[in-house]
């Protein structure tokens, strides 16, 4: 889902593009549900050097995930 992501704030400092999100507690994926207050899960995170018009284009330099999972309680 597209809604589970909310983009508070983004900034382009010394070339490279910074965003600040927000994210609901609970996502429904299919028939799985996902709570992020309950359970760690592992992040993947990434970057690209790429715009389009209107924000960021796919992140084609750099992808990785967390060695261990993330508690991601507020």
């Amino acid at each position: 889902p597209q809604d589970i992501i909310t983009l508070v704030d983004s900034k382009i400092i010394d070339g490279r593009i910074y965003c600040q999100v927000e994210r609901v507690d609970t996502v429904k994926i299919k028939k799985t549900t996902f709570d992020l207050t309950k359970k760690p899960y592992y992040m993947m995170l990434a970057s690209g050097d790429t715009l389009r018009e209107n924000g960021v284009d796919y992140h084609n330099l750099a992808y990785v995930v967390t060695k261990k999972k993330i508690n991601f309680k507020p």
